[in-house]
């Protein structure tokens, strides 16, 4: 009673043909259906994250079109103004138009907030006109500095806070034609803000602009200036790019470009869970589908099961009697589908089991005495294969020995190739820098030529100047016998006033008259006498001077020829070096050459080496194998015998066997 409830309860819990039928068309229903259904969620989700992400890119390129076309006009202007100020237009009635021109730009463009000039005498020249601190200095201001660190180039410095306004700024600049100052415009933000906040990607998602520095320009919640925590240092150093992160807890996913301008990032941020919302509907009316669906299955899987199993059952009762020997019973069933051709096949297998039956009973005898035979063959064959296996065990030692010396050879050929490898690079390197040698050598040759050149052009000067100088001696000796000439008649008018005053006298009132002008012309005649003195005093320094001058001619002549002299032997020193030079680095280069080709030449033998070391352990692997296999068929040949033994029992115990089948 107790053993029939055990076997209930064990089938019970057995998974029958019925079970399995019905778990097998459930899951062929509802894997499909759910895959189906979680893949079209996941497709749709897929296609709005692709078509959110491409409304990103796209609001993105925009937006860095908006920035493009509002910084290149700029830049643009800060040109033209650079090309046409100066250091003359610091002053006088040209600073006053450049003031001007300066204020009518200012009116002209609301969105600038400023136009200036700053000097590199730290003056200011802005409009609107404005009231700078006393210590206010343009030339160590950010935009002056990065001007002048990219003269000739139009620069845009990093974003900043306007004190006045609030407002995030930028500074277009550029060194005005001649370097004596910066042309800068001060450009407001503002616009590129409103059009950004215009933008809006999916419902949760935004544009922002990142400076090169990864600090926001444009945020709709971050204050300019603060430090982004979605840009990592790779992601800054690309100039494109979409990426996948969390932030705040919230998959998040970004597109961002690179500003060519600026190097600015124009970046799109997206929610990634507004696509799986919006696919939601999807999931939901597939897990309906998939319902309704499970209900029928089960319906018609119940249905075709039962169809299946009720034969087989009586298949399964019918096969336990032939299971005890029993032949004599058929199975009937005029189903014409796959259970009917099965109940055929069984009636013919019963038909073809009594003859086999009957067969194998005829054998069985044959059987026995075949094994008898089987026995004392495989004795033969056993001696045999174990002198077999000893020869096969010598040639796999002989072969690991090969192997041995063919793997220490293609280490040793390989040590040669890399010790090659290594000439091989100092030999190019030796010849490049033979090479540059030569070329330094070429130049100070140059140089040495040039300076031979200067020095004769001295040489030639100071002679022109010795000559000037003989000439300017020879002309004050010739105003010093003028001046003696002068000093002379100086000396008789003197004379004859003192001559003219003494006839005056004695002619008493009647030569007052003349006494006047004999004492006259006397004072002009000391005049002259001291004026001439005082002209022979400078004219004897003058020729004092002008003879030192001349030996100094003289001197710097002898000088610069003897340095004519040296500069020319260093020339002919500098020809023999190149010469020199020019020799080594030939024979430098084909020492190269020569090295390269013992290289390839190595790498061949390496390559060789190795399929050799290859081939050796390839023979000793497979020698091995051999080895084992002999040892194999030796243990099977036992096995054989000890088979055919136990062979001729088994032909008794089938005799014994067949005897208890009822046919």
């Amino acid at each position: 009673m107790n053993t029939r409830k055990t076997e209930m309860q064990k089938n019970k819990f057995t998974m029958t043909i019925k079970r399995k039928l019905i778990i097998s068309l459930l899951a062929l229903l509802i894997i499909p259906t759910l895959t189906v259904g979680f893949m079209s969620y996941n497709k749709a989700a897929n296609e709005i994250d692709k078509s959110t992400l491409a409304s990103a890119t796209e609001s993105v390129k925009v937006l860095d079109q908006i920035l493009s076309n509002s910084l290149e006009p700029k830049m643009a202007d800060a040109y033209y103004f650079a090309n046409k100020i100066d250091r003359t237009s610091y002053s006088g009635d040209k600073k006053e138009e450049a003031i001007n021109s300066l204020k009518e730009y200012y009116a002209l463009h609301p969105e600038i907030v400023a136009i200036y000039v700053g000097t590199e005498k730290g003056e200011m020249l802005r409009a609107p006109a404005k009231q700078y601190d006393p210590g206010y200095d343009p030339r160590k201001r950010p935009w002056y500095t990065f001007a002048m660190e990219n003269k000739g180039d139009t620069v845009i410095t990093e974003p900043y806070l306007g004190a006045s306004t609030g407002s995030v700024l930028v500074t277009v600049a550029q060194t005005v034609k001649d370097g004596s100052g910066v042309i800068a415009i001060d450009l407001n933000m503002d616009a590129i803000k409103e059009s950004a906040d215009d933008i809006k990607i999916g419902k949760k998602g935004y544009p922002f602009v990142v400076s090169v520095e990864g600090n926001y320009i444009v945020h709709p919640t971050e204050p300019a200036g603060k430090k982004s925590k979605m840009f990592t240092h790779s992601m800054l150093g690309k100039d494109h790019a979409i990426h996948s992160f969390k932030y705040k807890e919230q998959s998040k996913k970004l597109t961002f470009v690179t500003n060519k301008i600026t190097g600015w990032k124009i970046v799109g941020l997206m929610d990634v869970s507004e696509a799986k919302d919006q696919a939601k509907p999807i999931l939901y009316t597939t897990l309906i589908v998939v319902g309704i669906f499970i209900v029928i299955g089960v319906l018609i899987s119940y249905m075709t099961v039962l169809s299946i199993t009720k034969p087989l059952k009586a298949l399964a009762e019918l096969t336990d009697k032939v299971s005890k020997g029993d032949l004599t019973e058929k199975f009937d069933n005029g189903r014409g589908d796959e259970i009917g051709l099965l109940g055929k096949s069984f009636n013919t297998m019963i038909d073809s089991l009594r003859d086999l039956i009957r067969h194998v009973s005829e054998k069985s005898h044959a059987l026995a005495s075949s094994s008898e035979q089987l026995n004392a063959s495989s004795e033969q064959n056993n001696s045999a294969t174990e002198q077999v296996a000893t020869a096969i065990q010598q040639v796999a030692a002989g072969t690991e020995k090969q192997t041995d010396m063919a793997a220490e050879s293609a280490h040793v050929v390989r040590e040669m190739s890399t010790g090659l490898v290594s000439i091989l690079e100092n030999a190019e390197n030796v010849s490049r820098t033979s090479v540059e040698a030569a070329e330094i050598v070429k130049s100070g040759e140059g140089a040495i030529t040039h300076s031979i050149q200067q020095m004769t052009n001295i040489h030639d000067t100071v002679n022109d100047l010795g000559r000037v100088v003989h000439t300017l001696g020879e002309r004050s000796h010739e105003i010093s016998k003028i001046i003696d000439v002068i000093s002379e008649i100086a000396g008789q008018t003197n004379l004859l006033a003192l001559n003219a005053a003494i006839e005056a006298a004695r002619a008493g009132e009647q030569g007052k008259g003349f006494a006047v002008v004999a004492d006259e012309v006397r004072k002009l005649a000391e005049q002259s006498a001291k004026a001439t003195e005082t002209i022979r005093s400078l004219i004897s320094s003058i020729q004092v001077e002008t003879g030192a001058a001349v030996d100094a001619m003289n001197k710097g002549t002898d000088e610069v020829e003897k340095g004519i002299t040296v500069v020319n032997e260093a020339g002919i020193s500098f020809k023999k070096i190149q010469e020199f030079v020019d020799a080594v680095s030939s024979q430098i280069q084909n020492v190269a050459a020569s090295v390269q080709q013992m290289n390839r030449g190595t790498e061949q033998v390496v390559e060789m080496v190795t399929g050799m070391d290859e081939i050796s352990q390839k023979t000793a692997h497979e020698t091995q194998e051999v080895s084992a296999a002999t040892e194999e068929q030796l243990a099977s040949m036992q096995e054989i015998a000890a088979s055919a033994e136990s062979l001729a029992n088994m032909a008794e115990e089938l005799q014994d066997s067949i005897s208890s089948f009822k046919i």
